[in-house]
């Protein structure tokens, strides 16, 4: 059962022994398994219907989040496991991924954008509109977290894009992916060192390079994933913060956002902080393929002229005042409530948030 208020979003409820809670939250340098901690999940729709039960592995996830203490609002990672309990787990969590099964989900508290001066929302309003420009996108849904019955206010739990991501979306395989620092989540790092090799080396402002390329990258995938980020103006991107993945053996490499917090204006840069000088020197910490390949691309007279039909697209579309409005109000208005309410338990001032929605 539940005591006190009843929330407006479902509820995720984490049960586990408090000193493992601990070790879990407080150990800001722990990672992989072995960090890992038995806990046990339910999930109480809003009605305080219990629909999900089951016991899992928890874990803390993220970067600059994970400092602090027990005031500190911090992001986990859930992983449905058989030594827990039923393995994955057969319930459609993210309703809007419109996938039925789940081996592990995200617990995000969005720190960058969250606590006492942000809005809670911006990586899922970009993850959102990517999606709506027909990339492959990590869905989301709104809870509210109880861990051992104390309210820790509103979590965004996403899909992590990895192997069973991917296999998900686009069917079962094998997959390459890699993510920020050249780090390998599936497969190897083989292919995507070549396609660094090749753009390094190669003059793709020559057709026949170009065509070469299009054989390694879906274009126009990384084309609406380039148009995005910097439309949103994000600049913790793309030194940071990147996820590619490719069909094995031979498949194209496609790109997917990921903690957009310093996106449309919620980071530390000026309003009038330009995107592309901001990409074409280097960014803030340096280079990465993405920024040497879309650099590259705009080399060849044929990508330009098909890179501003791409911008014109999608400001008609995904990207147009009405589209990027229609999914900003549907993400506050879905935690309007809750959000007043952690506000208030915490002393904010609630204002603060309704300026930067």
């Amino acid at each position: 059962y539940l005591v006190g208020p009843r929330p407006a979003l479902p509820i995720l409820s984490v049960s586990m022994k408090p000193g493992d809670f601990l070790d879990v939250h407080l150990r800001s340098s722990a990672s992989g398994r072995a960090s890992e901690r038995k806990a046990f999940f339910e999930l109480f729709d809003p009605a305080g219907k219990r629909k999900l039960a089951t016991g899992f592995g928890l874990r803390l996830h993220g970067g600059a989040g994970r400092r602090g203490g027990l005031e500190t609002k911090k992001s986990y990672r859930a992983y449905f496991r058989q030594v827990y309990g039923e393995g994955r787990v057969d319930y459609p969590i993210i309703p809007e991924a419109k996938v039925e099964d789940f081996d592990k989900l995200v617990l995000r508290s969005n720190f960058n954008d969250g606590r006492s001066h942000g809005s809670y929302i911006r990586d899922q309003v970009i993850r959102d509109l990517h999606r709506d420009m027909g990339a492959l996108s990590s869905s989301g849904s709104w809870y509210v977290l109880l861990v051992n019955s104390i309210n820790h206010g509103v979590f965004n739990v996403v899909e992590r894009m990895d192997e069973e991501f991917l296999a998900s979306h686009m069917g079962k395989g094998e997959f390459d992916i890699m993510k920020t620092g050249n780090t390998i989540l599936s497969g190897t790092r083989d292919a995507w060192e070549e396609l660094g090799r090749f753009i390094g080396s190669t003059d793709i402002s020559r057709k026949e390079n170009y065509e070469a390329l299009k054989t390694r990258v879906d274009i126009e995938d990384f084309t609406a994933y380039m148009i995005v980020n910097l439309w949103g103006q994000n600049y913790d991107w793309p030194h940071n913060n990147w996820y590619a993945a490719r069909r094995l053996p031979d498949g194209k490499w496609r790109f997917m956002c990921w903690d957009s917090e310093w996106g449309i204006r919620g980071g530390p840069y000026k309003p009038d902080t330009d995107s592309y000088a901001f990409i074409d020197s280097g960014g803030a910490y340096g280079f990465s393929t993405q920024r040497k390949m879309f650099i590259a691309l705009l080399g060849n007279p044929e990508y330009r002229e098909y890179y501003q039909a791409e911008v014109r697209r999608h400001l008609d579309g995904a990207l147009s005042e009405e589209n990027v409005l229609r999914r900003t109000r549907e993400l506050r208005d879905a935690i309007a409530n809750e959000v007043a309410h952690e506000y208030r338990v915490r002393n904010y001032d609630i204002k603060v948030w309704h300026r930067k929605i």
